[in-house]
């Protein structure tokens, strides 16, 4: 299934980025979010050291390989690796949905 922002806090190092809810999530720090679990993709926002960049794009019926043509990329900077980000990703699969943190 596809990575998915469904929440964005307003207290977020996102909020005010060109990230919305419900854009699906390419990659995290370079490290592709293609078939892997919400957790998964929190994680590796978890145990970034400082800077989290994100590509993104909206949501749309295509290819991996034309996703990547109408991406974006959004950076926060963590003042620690315990810092929050505050968004919540869930997994758009099949109507199942697993929400993390």
């Amino acid at each position: 299934g596809k990575i998915v922002v469904s929440n964005i806090k307003s207290t977020s190092l996102f909020n005010g980025s060109n990230l919305s809810e419900g854009d699906e999530v390419i990659s995290i720090n370079d490290q592709s979010c293609f078939g892997i679990s919400p957790v998964d993709a929190s994680m590796l926002i978890a145990e970034a050291e400082s800077t989290v960049n994100i590509r993104a794009c909206k949501p749309m019926n295509t290819k991996e390989d034309e996703v990547l043509d109408q991406s974006f990329i959004v950076s926060a900077t963590k003042m620690s690796k315990e810092t929050k980000v505050g968004i919540v990703l869930t997994e758009n699969d099949k109507g199942k949905i697993v929400v993390s943190n």
